[in-house]
């Protein structure tokens, strides 16, 4: 089994035994999807500019999956990472946050693909979230990079 870390900018995909690793999201997206032994993810902007490998993993999805009721999908990140004493800028962020967030879902369901997300988690503000996809068990999760350490830390106790 190999751990494939998926850093910003970029898309990958691999087959069973081997596992996806997001690395940390903050205002970054995180798409990734299982579908039998196979496994596709991306981390990057995610924006309308920035959207094209995004676009990618969809098409290679449409192209590779004949059976979509095995199809998962995941979805993490875009937190909102400003604290402002200002609320103008505060809400001016979210509104950057949301529209971000509209375009990833909105994306996924322009390929037909949106009963098939098996789980959203967008970041709270200053969370960290990463996400793994293990293609040997089939299953995927997103989680804090905190809740993660703590999980880390209790597998390498003796």
């Amino acid at each position: 089994m190999v751990i494939i870390n998926i850093s910003r900018g970029q898309y990958a995909m691999a087959s069973s035994p081997d596992t996806l690793y997001s690395g940390g999201l903050a205002t970054c997206a995180a798409v990734g999807a299982i579908c039998g032994e196979r496994g596709y993810l991306v981390h990057d902007a995610l924006t309308p500019v920035k959207g094209g490998r995004l676009r990618n993993l969809l098409e290679d999805l449409k192209r590779d999956v004949t059976d979509y009721s095995n199809l998962l999908i995941w979805v993490a990140g875009v937190g909102s990472q400003i604290h402002s004493e200002d609320d103008k800028l505060n809400k001016k962020f979210q509104e950057l946050v949301d529209k971000k967030r509209n375009y990833v879902l909105g994306l996924i369901e322009e390929y037909e693909m949106r009963d098939n997300i098996t789980q959203v988690r967008w970041g709270q503000p200053a969370e960290g979230l990463v996400m793994t996809l293990d293609l040997s068990t089939g299953t995927g999760t997103i989680e804090s990079l905190d809740e993660r350490m703590v999980q880390l830390q209790e597998e390498f106790v003796v």
